[in-house]
């Protein structure tokens, strides 16, 4: 909801609707701290919606509100990461 009432997110629409072309939200939180675990679980994510039309599941929104706490360095390396492999695979594009 605040992404959209704040205007942060051009492509969402309420809090359970967004993307290109318009479809569902699916959250999830986890309590992962560990490097290698967040692999596995985003990962499983980038399934979860590549395994999804559009229209039914737009993206994710993956909560992890424990993974890097307090190293904001650390995380910004970490998705750093992610984006190399998500062009490859076409997922994302620049």
């Amino acid at each position: 909801k605040m992404m959209s009432d704040l205007g942060i997110c051009p492509f969402t629409s309420g809090p359970n609707m967004a993307g290109l072309p318009m479809g569902k939200v699916f959250y999830t939180v986890d309590r992962v701290t560990k490097m290698e675990e967040m692999y596995v679980k985003y990962w499983d994510e980038v399934i979860r919606v590549e395994q999804n039309p559009e229209k039914e599941l737009s993206t994710t929104l993956f909560i992890v509100p424990e993974f890097c706490i307090g190293n904001i360095e650390l995380f910004e390396n970490f998705c750093n990461t992610l984006t190399q492999p998500l062009e490859s695979l076409q997922v994302e594009v620049r």
